[in-house]
């Protein structure tokens, strides 16, 4: 079965630059996401404190490899969420996602926890994900409340719209 156009084209082929196609594709970043979440030392309800921090780009492959295990437990939506987790924090690296921000939690030298959220425009912030790779901790809800603060307190939205695929992020 040969395609057929819904009207009548004169070209059977086009060739598109892919200079010109890149713009296309990727979205424009908002200015607010040059407003960055300074690092900081938050407190575990273990007694413990956390370093919480702006991930950068060039961490991605840490961040992917370290969720890229996940991908196989199929306890409280691990499974999901890590898939998810690894999509958008991937288009982040090839800038195809819009106004995507991710903050990191390290524990011990070691990453503990990513919190990733997106603006919807100026005033909306989305959370997307949050999850952690040292369970039992009270790292989770730490995380979260982190993301949320750099939405309202320093890039200034007005309204935050939660995601929820487990029964413990709902919890939180």
């Amino acid at each position: 079965m040969s395609f057929k156009p819904p009207c009548p084209v004169s070209l059977d082929k086009v060739t598109i630059n892919v200079e010109e196609l890149e713009p296309i594709l990727r979205p424009p970043e908002s200015k607010l996401l040059q407003k960055t979440y300074p690092p900081r030392l938050l407190p575990l309800p273990d007694g413990r404190k956390m370093v919480v921090r702006m991930a950068k780009r060039e961490e991605v492959p840490v961040i992917l490899k370290a969720t890229r295990p996940l991908l196989d437990v199929e306890k409280d939506f691990y499974d999901v969420v890590s898939a998810r987790v690894y999509g958008e924090i991937l288009a982040w690296l090839r800038l195809r996602v819009k106004d995507h921000y991710c903050l990191i939690g390290v524990l011990d030298h070691e990453l503990a926890a990513i919190a990733n959220a997106r603006l919807m425009n100026d005033k909306v912030a989305i959370s997307l994900h949050t999850m952690t790779f040292k369970r039992g901790a009270g790292i989770g809800a730490v995380m979260y409340l982190a993301k949320m603060e750099h939405a309202f307190d320093y890039l200034g939205v007005d309204e935050w719209w939660a995601t929820y695929e487990s029964y413990t992020g709902i919890r939180y």
